[in-house]
Order: structure tokens, then sequence, then C-alpha cells
């Protein structure tokens, strides 16, 4: 239920029109997975997952050069009470109003490198050469990650140092994901080298692969 208090952004929708609705600036996956009150509202992570990648996809045809493809994590991921999900295209870019506010939004910004790939330079933005696609799978691995395990990235350390140990080969650890072919793929985006990482559409049809049509079997030419 919503309250009087409840703060709203515009956030695009990952299913039905793909169009901008209002959401609780509380509803972010991050809060779904890692806070008490978040955690209150079971979250149908197959559905979630589904719902992320055609959102993805849906930008990623759209405008291949969507920044905010370079910046996604559990926080700019928007998952409401009745498990829909939407995408803070707003991201770190959100106006702030008072040294308060702007404190915090630096904060955001810092701590989004968790999510970003050892590639992607965050103190001078996208560089030249940056396989903007490649960059979204690493942070949508870590995403993955971080849903079938309830935890945080890294998480026994900053964001910078989160950063620094993926750029030398730190690896997540992975007994916390069951599926083996999930963990598979997981392993796979998070490659330090962005060539080994598969593609987005690949990530898509992992997750939201094409129901298979089973085609009937054909009675034998009576004239053959």
């Amino acid at each position: 239920m919503w309250s009087p208090q409840d703060q709203f952004i515009e956030a695009v929708a990952c299913s039905g029109q793909f169009g901008t609705e209002l959401v609780r600036k509380t509803d972010t996956l991050y809060a779904r997975l890692h806070t008490e009150q978040g955690r209150t509202i079971a979250l149908t992570k197959e559905p979630v997952r589904q719902q992320l990648l055609k959102g993805i996809m849906k930008i990623w045809e759209t405008n291949q050069s969507a920044l905010l493809l370079t910046k996604l994590s559990s926080h700019v991921v928007m998952v409401d009470a009745a498990n829909n999900v939407f995408l803070n295209v707003q991201g770190d870019q959100t106006a702030s109003n008072g040294d308060g506010q702007e404190a915090n939004r630096q904060a955001q910004i810092l701590e989004a490198r968790r999510w970003s790939p050892p590639e992607l330079d965050n103190d001078n933005g996208v560089q030249n050469g940056i396989d903007i696609s490649k960059a979204a799978v690493f942070s949508l691995g870590q995403i993955l990650w971080e849903m079938e395990t309830d935890s945080v990235p890294f998480g026994e350390v900053d964001a910078v140092n989160a950063q620094r140990q993926m750029g030398v080969g730190s690896t997540l650890n992975m007994d916390g994901v069951k599926n083996e072919k999930l963990k598979e793929m997981i392993e796979q985006c998070l490659s330090t080298d962005p060539n080994d990482r598969p593609t987005l559409s690949d990530l898509n049809e992992f997750i939201n692969p094409e129901p298979k049509v089973e085609v009937p079997p054909q009675p034998n030419d009576p004239t053959a």
C-alpha cells in the first residue's frame, strides 16, 4: 500500500507497452533483496529476470548508445509489490536539492562501481572503443548472481575496491547459484575480457527461450 510519505519517480516498464510509469523510489531491486522491509514481499525471481532482460533488449534495440546500459545495478532496477519490473532511466541524473541530497547522489554514483565492468572507467565516463552492450552483459551478470545468492557483489569491501578486485580477476562465489546452466551463463557474463562474454541477444535468449514448437509426425504418403 502507498502512503502519503512515498516519493515517486518515472521509470520505464520492462513489459507491456514499454511506457513510463510512476514507481516508488524505494522499490529498487536492491531494497527487495537486501533490506528487511523489502524482503517482506516475496520476489518471484524468474519472471523478474525475464522482464529485466526484455526491457534491456528493448532499450538496446531502440538506442544502442544508451548510457543507462553502462550504469546498470540493482539500484536502477525497480520491482513493485506485484513483481512488475521497471528501469530508472534517470539513474544518477536525478536532480538534487541541497547538500544532503547531493552527497547522497554522489554516494550512489560511487556505489554503482560495484556492478561496473573492469574496462569501464567511472571517473572519465564511457571511452571510445567500449562495447556498451558487453558492459551491460557484465552488470547483468552481477545482478543475476545477486538475485540468486541474495548477496551484494563483493559486499565485504567498498565499491571502489570491489571494481579493483574484478579488474585483477577476482571472482564471485558461485556456490549459491544452484542452477548449473545459469551458473555457467553468469560466469561467462562476468568474464574480464569483454570478448569472452555472451552478447545481449545470447543472454536474452537464455533467460527468455523461444517456446519449442512440436511438429506433428506426417502420415506416410500412400503414393510413395
